[in-house]
């Protein structure tokens, strides 16, 4: 193995990047984003940073890979990470941790340890890295010396090198939850999920699936999947489902297939997806989950508080049945003219469709009729798509808010999605449009978009702005499909309001 590597000395830290798929923090998308997760990674990385400072950097290798004209840190990221906040306190996200470093940084030069070249390894192929990678990191020492893996990020480290654990299909979904803003803790028990997350039979159950390049992606509206994976992990977390034999009362053990059966069935039954018809939590809806049925569902009209109906009928009535329009005239029946889709929504070609979103503006608003009118066209052009879709979003809001008179007019054009947001929540609150535990679903949905748990609104931008992040077919149709039934109700209210 020694043979491998070739000793590179003096190298700048400037040509040192950091590996944005650090197995120990989770795969962050820039630069800046991993510093910001080491700093979060909490005392034992300040321990380093101290050490550093005080004793001068370890005689330990720091390994590196050629990337272009600079170096990526493939082990070491701690110590290099110490040693570019060390050199550059600017950098750190906040002023309690510039103070700090900036504090080190002192020390560190008076004690001749403020490097800012650093002797390297440069490994010669990707399999000898691994393997070195791999048989190194055992014990942790308080911080200061190598950190040791959890179970979870051992799996995180076999899925950046492209090979797959004994849970990797668990170890995926808790990237996607990190992706998705939900808090995954770093010594999450990846064997508890691995139970039951890796049957295949399972994992749709709980509203997931795997492509044919083993990316995960969820069937079910991404609020749903959010809530239900945000559930899994509190439950796991605080010790309610484990895998230890025997239950105590108010727990649940995994060890035993059919206990495993009973957790899925209790999580379907709370998210109502068990129930035909009943997949989006948007009242009278379905989003990217939904299949369709013969017997559509939904609430009666006005029974769920929100204002203007979104959907109508009774439970379990037939097609023959399902003709009554609540009092905004909305159809509730399957295919070409209701709001059902009649094919799941993974299988559309078009992103928007009239007969499946069907949404009414006004003549006076050609600018949105217009946008709404080409997303009806766009087809296999995501990133048009996603840029349509952020459009219509953006005009909606700016039109609510300024009928409504909900921000000053010099602020208006001039505000985010997640600022106008902020303010027609707040508005359809007070008004009685949204209510929590009446159509709470809506209320839900819209509280969780303005805290970003759902991340509709962010991933937008990520897909518009930047480079790592390039929108799929599916990604536009669900980030739609996601904004649909709060963009038909304000477009309801405002023409209420005329």
């Amino acid at each position: 193995m020694r043979a491998e590597f070739k000793e590179k000395k003096a190298v700048s830290i400037d040509l040192l990047t950091l590996d944005e798929k650090n197995p120990r923090l989770g795969f962050a998308k820039d630069q800046d984003s991993v510093l910001a997760r080491m700093i979060a990674y909490g005392q034992p990385f300040f321990a380093l940073a101290k050490d550093i400072a005080e004793s001068g950097l370890s005689i330990e290798h720091v390994v590196v890979q050629k990337d272009g004209n600079k170096y990526r840190v493939r082990d070491g990221n701690r110590r290099i990470s110490a040693l570019k906040l060390l050199n550059r306190p600017h950098l750190c996200p906040d002023k309690a941790t510039r103070e700090r470093f900036t504090k080190l940084a002192k020390t560190a030069e008076e004690n001749g340890n403020l490097l800012g070249k650093v002797d390297c390894m440069v490994g010669s192929s990707e399999e000898a890295i691994n393997a070195y990678i791999w048989r190194a990191h055992t014990g942790e020492n308080g911080g200061v010396g190598r950190s040791g893996w959890e179970s979870l990020q051992q799996e995180f480290y076999q899925i950046s090198i492209g090979e797959k654990g004994g849970y990797w299909r668990a170890a995926k979904l808790m990237l996607w939850a990190d992706e998705n803003d939900l808090e995954v803790p770093d010594k999450f028990s990846i064997t508890t999920l691995g139970r039951f997350f890796n049957a295949a039979k399972n994992i749709k159950l709980l509203g997931f699936e795997f492509d044919e390049d083993d990316n995960i992606f969820p069937t079910v509206p991404l609020f749903t999947a959010v809530v239900i994976v945000k559930k899994i992990i509190a439950d796991i977390e605080s010790g309610c489902v484990h895998v230890k034999r025997g239950d105590t009362p108010g727990t649940l053990s995994l060890m035993l297939a059919e206990n495993r059966d009973l957790y899925i069935a209790a999580i379907r039954h709370e998210m109502k997806l068990d129930t035909v018809g009943a997949v989006d939590p948007v009242p009278g809806g379905n989003g990217a989950g939904a299949r369709p049925a013969s017997s559509p569902t939904g609430g009666q009209p006005g029974e769920n508080g929100s204002g203007p109906d979104v959907g109508g009928g009774k439970p379990g009535s037939g097609p023959a049945q399902a003709d009554a329009s609540g009092a905004g005239g909305v159809d509730v029946k399957g295919g070409k003219n209701g709001t059902t889709p009649a094919t799941h929504s993974s299988l559309r070609k078009k992103y928007v469709t009239r007969a499946l979103h069907p949404l009414e503006m006004p003549t006076s608003e050609q600018k949105v009729r217009d946008i709404y009118k080409e997303l009806q066209t766009v087809e296999k052009c995501p990133i048009a798509g996603m840029m349509l879709v952020r459009a219509f979003v953006e005009s909606t809001f700016r039109k609510f808010v300024r009928v409504n008179e909900l921000m000053e007019e010099g602020r208006i054009d001039v505000a985010s999605i997640k600022d106008m947001l902020k303010f027609i929540r707040k508005k359809l609150v007070e008004g009685g449009v949204l209510v929590e535990g009446k159509g709470s679903d809506l209320f839900l949905k819209v509280e969780l978009m303005e805290q970003n748990s759902i991340v509709t609104i962010p991933t937008m931008q990520k897909f518009i702005h930047s480079e790592m992040f390039n929108p799929k077919d599916a990604d536009v149709i669900k980030t739609w499909d996601e904004f649909y039934h709060f963009l038909k109700l304000l477009w309801q209210l405002l023409a209420a309001k005329a």
